[in-house]
């Protein structure tokens, strides 16, 4: 079990309810439980020989379960998500 760390950039068009999946080299999706969340995180980045500025990102922090192999690494891909909430008339 893995605990990963991510800052996503943060888009306003996209909802704050929304998450996403996780996919590993593959293309297979991989459960993971979400441990931690944070809306507006600001962040700073300074692109070569430009000012340090500062941007806003969504911070979470996963636990899943990963297969490394000996002595090296693995790649993880993210694919943000809507949620859609429930429409006018439907059950919460």
């Amino acid at each position: 079990m893995l605990s990963l760390r991510a800052h996503l950039p943060q888009d306003d068009a996209v909802p704050l309810g929304s998450y996403f999946k996780l996919f590993n080299a593959s293309g297979r999706e991989i459960p993971y439980q979400l441990l931690e969340a944070k809306a507006s995180v600001v962040r700073k980045r300074r692109q070569y020989r430009n000012v340090p500025e500062g941007y806003r990102s969504r911070y979470y922090r996963v636990a899943c379960s990963l297969r490394l192999p000996a002595c090296g690494y693995t790649t993880v891909f993210a694919e943000p998500i809507a949620s859609r909430g429930p429409g006018p008339g439907e059950p919460i």
